[in-house]
């Protein structure tokens, strides 16, 4: 929501149409993205939520029309991406929590085949690395990026193996980091007492959640409007930069424990 309140807030300021559009796999195998804006009149477009194996990751490196994808870079003439140095900040927040004394992390992992999953994952691994912690001595739980099977893995997770499953849960996002607490919580455990929890996104409802979770700041309004400024400047055929890194911040909370 915050990216699309981005993007909004540069068009509405300088008067320009904007529309969104929600784009299945199975639109995307009956019609090519030219097609579709041609469809629509669109002079280009800003897309985030791609899959690295979805049907317009193959064909929008083709389009003769302007496109900024977020968070995935795609190669083509008339394409441009807003990112997130994932691999740099999942690392930054890994690192956070080795430095309070965990070492016995359990990774709460987003989509197996997203591009943004895949990125964190090296930053994760990254720090383990640096600070000579075997991968295989962690656990993971796969969510699809859905809190209800963060919470579910969660539960599931410390049923089986209770304190010995780790210390602190990394969450590839805010709200995997819901859950996680969620299941923690219903289990008469508590955070960081028992288990510390970081999250990623900064998403603002997270201001509302006790204890506030330490996590990366993608600053997702900043994300949005730098995307839709970038795509102006593809229409009107000014200057523009091919990858554009929006600035993030670790935002530290109260949801990690000094061991």
């Amino acid at each position: 929501m915050n990216v699309i309140q981005g993007a909004y807030t540069y068009m509405m300021k300088h008067e320009i149409n904007l529309a969104m559009y929600s784009i299945g796999k199975e639109e995307q195998e009956k019609k090519d993205f030219d097609t579709f804006c041609r469809e629509y009149s669109l002079s280009g477009a800003v897309i985030m939520g791609l899959r690295i194996t979805d049907p317009l990751v193959k064909s929008l490196p083709h389009t003769a029309l302007p496109c900024v994808s977020i968070d995935i870079q795609l190669d083509g003439a008339c394409t441009s991406a807003v990112m997130t140095d994932d691999r740099k900040a999942f690392e930054q927040v890994t690192q956070y929590v080795i430095d309070r004394g965990h070492r016995k992390l359990i990774l709460v992992y987003g989509r197996k085949k997203s591009d943004v999953s895949i990125r964190r994952q090296q930053g994760y691994l990254d720090a383990l690395e640096k600070n000579g912690i075997d991968p295989k001595s962690c656990k993971v739980i796969y969510t699809d990026f859905m809190e209800q099977k963060a919470y579910e893995g969660t539960k599931k997770l410390l049923k089986e193996y209770k304190e010995e499953a780790g210390t602190a849960f990394v969450c590839m996002s805010d709200l995997t980091a819901i859950g996680v607490l969620r299941a923690v919580e219903e289990l008469g455990y508590q955070s960081p007492k028992d288990f510390s929890i970081t999250g990623y996104d900064g998403n603002y409802f997270m201001k509302y959640i006790d204890p506030f979770i330490t996590r990366i700041n993608q600053n997702m309004w900043q994300k949005g409007y730098d995307a839709a400024k970038l795509l102006m400047k593809m229409v009107n055929d000014e200057k523009y930069s091919r990858v554009h890194m929006t600035k993030y911040f670790l935002e530290e909370g109260k949801s990690v424990k000094q061991l």
